[in-house]
């Protein structure tokens, strides 16, 4: 009994200490894990307030850089319609070299600038720079697509590089965007004339007369690529228009006779 009381309060004390130390340890751990916790909440902070403070800079340099842009502008814009008056004038005078330069230096100025833009597309197109042209008519289209000039004149350039194919599809979307205007149709007709394909070129040419009734160069054209496509009696169809609109012309009397003549041996 005696050994057992002391063997007894030794294991209570024991217990007591072990009990002491699992709690402390989990305090421990319980503190560290609040303190790694709060750690990653402060991290987050300090990556949420660093963002900001990003932002907030990238924004400053927007304004800035949005308010230097205006400002270029608005310098820019006074030289270039300067520039423009220069343009102008070189081009009544006749010295397209000169005004070519001159278009040059406001599109350096401003890439976007739609009149000078087209004046040197249509510089680059006359004097059979063709590709150079292409390359402003594909940028206009993209800044402007609904616009058929750009694509009759895109489809110019490639009709003048015998690029058939694309003109053609250049030329039917001026059409589309462009239906009452008879220049695209007639565009169409002369391709597919080169081409030598009559059947379509006539097509064409007829949608066009149908919409310019008067216009007796269409008509004379007309009754070429019937004669072409082996259709007579087409040719002196539009040849009547032609004297009923002009009874003393000498041409369409002449080529009339010709095709009746020829209306006549078949026969």
């Amino acid at each position: 009994m005696p050994v057992l009381l002391p063997v007894s309060l030794l294991l209570g004390s024991l217990g007591s200490l072990v009990f002491v130390i699992s709690r402390r340890f989990r305090m421990v751990k319980k503190t560290l894990l609040l303190q790694r916790e709060l750690a990653q909440e402060q991290k987050k902070e300090d990556r949420a307030h660093k963002k900001s403070k990003r932002m907030k800079e990238r924004a400053i340099e927007e304004l800035k850089r949005s308010s230097e842009q205006k400002h270029k502008a608005l310098r820019n814009l006074g030289a270039i319609n300067e520039l423009m008056k220069k343009v102008d004038h070189d081009l009544m005078a006749g010295d397209e070299e000169v005004a070519l330069q001159t278009l040059i230096q406001i599109i350096s100025l401003d890439p976007n600038h739609r009149k000078a833009n087209e004046l040197l597309a249509k510089l680059y197109l006359n004097s059979g720079q063709n590709k150079k042209a292409e390359l402003i008519y594909k940028r206009l289209i993209e800044l402007y697509p609904f616009d058929p000039t750009y694509y009759s004149n895109l489809a110019r350039s490639y009709y003048n590089r015998q690029q058939f194919q694309a003109a053609t599809q250049c030329y039917e979307e001026a059409l589309r965007l462009d239906k009452n205007n008879p220049l695209h149709s007639v565009n169409l007709g002369h391709l597919y004339s080169t081409r030598k394909d009559f059947s379509s070129a006539l097509a064409y040419y007829m949608q066009a007369h149908r919409l310019n009734v008067r216009d007796i160069q269409l008509m004379f054209i007309i009754v070429e690529v019937c004669l072409h496509n082996t259709n007579p009696i087409t040719a002196r169809e539009y040849l009547h228009k032609i004297l009923d609109y002009e009874p003393y012309n000498q041409q369409a009397k002449t080529m009339l006779g010709e095709v009746l003549r020829d209306l006549k041996e078949l026969a």
